[in-house]
């Protein structure tokens, strides 16, 4: 949700920002993003637990290659007392908001420059929905991260660091 609500603000308030980075993002929630979120939150709404949600989800989340790697087990284990579980009826506004969020037509009024970043195999969010978002805007770069899935900041944090820091002072 955050990639639509960094659009929103920059087309909103092109004035308050010097420079925009969306990453993991679309201008339009994809197919296959809709159908396995319409899924989840079906799921969620017969009763599973937070972590039987933990568990579908997570899969998508992470590149198949993360996911294989014994060092990443201890930190993709869920955590019982996560104070930061999200509610079923917060899970739900925040997919529809997503579901009815739309910014292809007005992509090209984002007028600042814009670092746009993407997972090579991001599952949720397809490497060309992330391309068509930043197409959409004239004064963009784009950068997807080699053999990563939507949360490469996780799987890649010094390359995603040195990308961000690049582009900021760039």
């Amino acid at each position: 949700m955050g990639g639509c609500i960094a659009q929103s603000f920059a087309l909103r308030h092109p004035h308050r920002l010097e420079k925009l980075i969306i990453a993991a993002s679309y201008a339009r929630i994809g197919r296959q993003a809709a159908w396995f979120l319409d899924a989840v939150l079906s799921v969620y709404e017969t009763g599973a637990t937070a972590r039987q949600m933990y568990y579908l989800i997570l899969p998508w989340l992470f590149s198949p290659g993360y996911l294989k790697r014994p060092e990443s087990d201890a930190m993709l284990a869920f955590d019982e007392n996560d104070p930061l579980q999200q509610p079923l009826y917060a899970f739900r506004r925040h997919y529809h908001a997503q579901r009815e969020f739309d910014c292809r037509t007005a992509l090209a009024q984002i007028t600042a420059p814009t670092l746009v970043l993407a997972g090579e195999h991001d599952a949720l969010v397809p490497l060309t929905d992330t391309q068509e978002l930043a197409s959409g805007i004239s004064d963009s770069r784009f950068f997807a991260f080699p053999e990563a899935g939507h949360l490469f900041n996780w799987e890649q944090p010094q390359l995603f660091h040195t990308q961000v820091i690049a582009f900021l002072t760039g």
